[in-house]
């Protein structure tokens, strides 16, 4: 997948992605492999109390490729992982 192509996806859904998240979800997204589904974890997050972090996360592994102090920023992008991961083909 191209980093490009996913960022270009979320913008479309009306979250546009900066810089610095874009850089963290290339980073990450390579070192996540499978084709377990993405999916969106509540953490507390390390700042405010009673503050809350959403992070998305492949199956039940521990290692997010975003995150989000907004919930349905993190959701976009589980969708659009999930949508442009199933319309890749196979690999041989």
């Amino acid at each position: 997948m191209r980093i490009e192509e996913l960022g270009v996806l979320v913008e479309q859904r009306g979250t546009p992605l900066s810089g610095e998240e874009l850089s963290y979800l290339e980073k990450w997204y390579e070192r996540c492999p499978g084709k377990e589904p993405w999916d969106v974890r509540t953490y507390a997050a390390h700042s405010g109390v009673g503050a809350r972090e959403y992070r998305v996360i492949r199956g039940n592994g521990g290692q997010d490729v975003y995150r989000s102090i907004d919930r349905e920023r993190a959701a976009v992008v589980r969708t659009v992982l999930n949508e442009f991961e199933s319309l890749e083909p196979p690999a041989l």
